[in-house]
């Protein structure tokens, strides 16, 4: 039982990593037009797709706000991050190489939920019985969500870098805010 308790209250002592890289990934898609640079790995397309959930406090004094709709810079959202409002959850459209995957992720946990993947091998009534057809889409699928999960990870590992060196974070901070708070 003490274990659990144990990684319960780290997990929620830590939440805050899960929101600031949120943030922090919306910040970079919004620099070079969805696009985010991955040190030794190249560039990934990513954009925040018209849905996002900030809130702030806990408990009885928690409040929360769902932004939707077709406004590309999500305007409403980031009035929210403004008066100090932290990203619980949003949808996120990712792309790499030619594989592109459409998911909502959970800003404390990082828990992905509803993956979307492009199908890359077509099926179709000749094939719908054959077993091998059958293997080789369930192949490329696995392959797919474990690029799906990988590209997350590259991100994530991107903004840990700058975040645990506080040089780079200063800097980083700095530019978010000049984001967040333009003159």
């Amino acid at each position: 039982m003490e274990i659990k308790q144990d990684r319960l209250t780290l997990i929620q002592e830590k939440a805050f990593i899960g929101r600031e890289f949120l943030t922090w990934l919306w910040y970079r898609t919004e620099l070079r037009g969805g696009v985010v640079d991955v040190p030794g790995e190249g560039d990934l397309a990513v954009s925040f797709e018209r849905f996002i959930v900030l809130d702030t406090g806990e408990g009885t004094a928690r409040e929360s706000v769902t932004c939707q709709g077709p406004s590309a810079e999500l305007l409403e959202a980031k009035t929210g991050l403004r008066t100090g409002k932290k990203v619980a959850r949003a949808r996120i459209r990712m792309g790499r190489d030619d594989d592109q995957w459409l998911f909502t992720i959970d800003g404390k946990t990082l828990d992905i939920t509803s993956l979307k993947i492009k199908r890359g091998i077509s099926s179709n009534d000749d094939e719908a019985d054959d077993d091998l057809a059958l293997e080789a889409r369930a192949i490329e699928k696995a392959h797919m969500l474990f690029r799906a999960c990988e590209s997350l990870d590259l991100l994530f590992k991107a903004f840990m870098e700058i975040r645990l060196d506080p040089d780079a974070w200063q800097e980083e901070s700095g530019n978010l805010e000049k984001w967040l708070f333009p003159s």
